[in-house]
């Protein structure tokens, strides 16, 4: 009898450790970063009627807050620099799994690499990790990582294992330092980037890059198309933006995202409607006057649709 109480008393033990060890590692990643918008879709503290999503030009080229002020609905941004159609796909799902959905997405359309694969444009993993406590977020983590689903289901240090060095930062350093580029979240979620000195200057750029001798990202294809049919059966609208660039806009990519996208949605097509180097951070972003600019315009258009 004894000897059975030992295994029982050691098992018990164990699970604890591991609960133990998988609750501090999931507790400090989530206080390691300074943005935590995920956090608030999942605790149904975003409600907004408008929400933002794509990558960097998204993050950087909307200002939730003019928007607001020119339009009267509430707005969000939800941009995440470095991110691929895949994760704006699965920050799409986080949303209308919240308590509070949009009346209207706006989906930055990044030229070219919303088709095409672009070095630096990845399934942002490492923003979701503090989150694996999430079943949905959990389970795609694992498909990324090919993580054993009943290992992680069983043990949450298991699951928790890719927070180890977040953790790790948050005891040796505390909360992170927001980037003036891509964490300096306000309280609209946007990083709008501050103007230049005046001795800086954004030189306008020739685009070279030839799309008949790339390949279409299918997968990237497939997750425009499934926002599409999500938006719709959540009768949510959706507009999709071409967003203003210092560059030459790649040759046929207009037309190639136009074909992915159903004619109920609209593309409107900014690229060149801001021409000064001063609203720009670099070719591809505005900085915050340009994003504020850029904003009043779009706002425009919003207030076209019947929302």
């Amino acid at each position: 009898m004894k000897k059975y109480i030992k295994y029982i008393l050691f098992i018990l033990i164990f699970i604890s450790g591991d609960i133990f060890i998988g609750y501090v590692l999931s507790v400090f990643s989530k206080k390691q970063k300074y943005d935590n918008r995920i956090e608030l879709i999942l605790e149904n503290k975003i409600e907004a009627d408008v929400v933002i999503i794509g990558s960097s030009e998204a993050l950087n080229d909307y200002s939730p807050e003019e928007i607001k002020l020119n339009t009267g609905l509430s707005c969000y941004n939800l941009g995440q620099s470095g991110s691929n159609p895949i994760f704006h796909e699965t920050i799409l799902d986080l949303v209308l799994k919240s308590a509070h959905k949009p009346k209207l997405v706006i989906y930055n359309v990044d030229d070219y690499a919303a088709l095409y694969t672009k070095s630096g444009i990845i399934f942002r993993k490492d923003v979701l990790y503090p989150y694996v406590d999430n079943p949905f977020i959990c389970k795609k983590i694992n498909s990324e990582l090919g993580k054993n689903e009943l290992a992680t289901s069983i043990s949450y240090t298991y699951r928790q294992n890719v927070n180890f060095i977040n953790a790790l930062k948050y005891l040796l350093f505390g909360k992170e330092k927001p980037d003036a580029r891509t964490t300096n979240i306000n309280s609209f979620g946007a990083t709008l980037v501050d103007k230049k000195g005046e001795d800086e200057h954004t030189v306008f750029e020739m685009n070279n890059i030839n799309l008949s001798v790339l390949r279409m990202n299918l997968d990237y294809r497939n997750s425009i198309l499934n926002i599409q049919k999500k938006c719709s059966e959540n009768n949510i609208q959706l507009l999709f933006c071409l967003p203003p660039q210092f560059r030459k806009s790649t040759k046929g990519f207009k037309n190639r995202i136009q074909s992915v996208i159903d004619s109920t949605y609209q593309l409107i097509d900014y690229s060149n409607s801001l021409t000064e180097a001063a609203y720009f951070s670099d070719q591809e972003h505005l900085n915050k006057d340009g994003a504020t600019y850029f904003s009043k315009l779009i706002s425009a258009d919003i207030k076209k649709i019947k929302i």
